[in-house]
């Protein structure tokens, strides 16, 4: 399974704290992509 989590935020710094969260939580196998769009 592939997540993409987009942060509406145009901090990167946020974004990384997201990402590793993320990455925290989902279960293995789980692919997690962040971007910051702006």
């Amino acid at each position: 399974m592939k997540i993409l989590v987009v942060n509406v935020n145009t901090s990167q710094s946020m974004s990384d704290v997201i990402d590793a969260a993320a990455k925290t939580a989902a279960s293995p196998g789980t692919d997690i992509v962040t971007l910051t769009p702006f």
